[in-house]
Formats: structure tokens, sequence, C-alpha cells
């Protein structure tokens, strides 16, 4: 997740494309390469396993009627219990195994997808050309811009020059959040 922007779903799948502008520069196609690879370590799901130990009860000794004497289970079978913080239960990670597409399209691509990260600023992109219309952003004063600008579903990552876009990709990582 990114702000209220699920970027991968609950099954481990991820829905977001990474926006590249065909203007871009060299920085902004390492900033885009640099979301897309978070974006798919993040595609696995949890998964809670639970196990049951069977079999066989006997008496240890035999010359005492079995409701008397101590019994103890056949653990033979058994290779080891995992229990963390004493619960019955133990969760594993599975990697997303389905088809994932390309993450990272261009611009001129975007169009019917519903979850964009558009990396690079608007004179290299123009996907953040049109997110950040009627957005006022003084490059000047803040020369990376990490926002989403439609709830949900339209994030910008650019940056004033190439090495601000980069800059803007760490940051925008940094605040990846994953969703238990």
């Amino acid at each position: 997740m990114f702000g209220s922007t699920m970027l991968v779903d609950e099954n481990g799948a991820p829905v977001a494309k990474v926006v590249l502008g065909g203007n871009s520069t060299p920085c902004d196609g390492i900033a885009a390469s640099y979301i897309a690879e978070a974006i798919a370590v993040s595609t696995s799901k949890k998964r809670i396993l639970t196990s049951q130990v069977d079999g066989a009860v006997s008496c240890v000794n035999t010359n005492v009627p079995c409701d008397t004497c101590s019994c103890v289970p056949d653990m033979s079978g058994v290779s080891s219990v995992i229990m963390p913080d004493n619960v019955q239960s133990v969760s594993v990670v599975e990697p997303f195994n389905g088809p994932t597409g390309a993450l990272v399209i261009l611009d001129t691509d975007a169009k019917g997808f519903s979850t964009l990260i558009s990396v690079g600023n608007p004179a290299g992109n123009s996907v953040s050309e049109q997110l950040l219309a009627g957005i006022s952003v003084d490059w000047n004063a803040t020369p990376k811009v990490v926002r989403e600008v439609v709830q949900g579903s339209k994030i910008v990552v650019a940056g004033a020059q190439p090495k601000d876009t980069l800059s803007a990709a760490q940051d925008f990582v940094s605040q990846l959040s994953k969703i238990e």
C-alpha cells in the first residue's frame, strides 16, 4: 500500500502499473525499475498452516491395567514442533505464481489501467503531466513530488531533475506499507 492505494491485492498479485514516459531520462527508467522491484518483492500472500500430530498411545508398563499406568504417545514420526508465541499454528509467506504482465509500461500504454504510479516529471511523462494538471508544484522549493493525486488509484513520483526523481523513488519505496 501507498497511502490508500493498494499496489498488491490480497492474493499477492500486483495491481499497479509503473508508468514511464516516452521522453523520460535514464534516471527515470532506473527509478521506475526500482519501484517495480519493490512491488515485485511484495507479491506474496500469508497463509496460516495448521497441523495435528496423530499417533498411537501405548502403555509403558504392560503388567498394569492401562487406566492406571502412564501412557506415552509414539513421537517417532514427529520431526519438529513449531509454536511461536505458544500459538498452535504457524504462518508462511508464499510467493505469487500467477501472471503479472509487465509492471513497467509506457505512458502511451497507460489507458485502461486503474492503478498507476507515474514516474518522472511532466516534461518527460504525459501521465504525470495529466495528473499534476491544476496542482501547483514549485519545483524550486520542492524538487521532488511523491504524492497520491487520486485517492486509491493514482500516484506521481517525480523530480525537478533526474537525480530528484531517483530520490523521490527512494522516498516512495520507503513509505510503502504491507497489509497483514
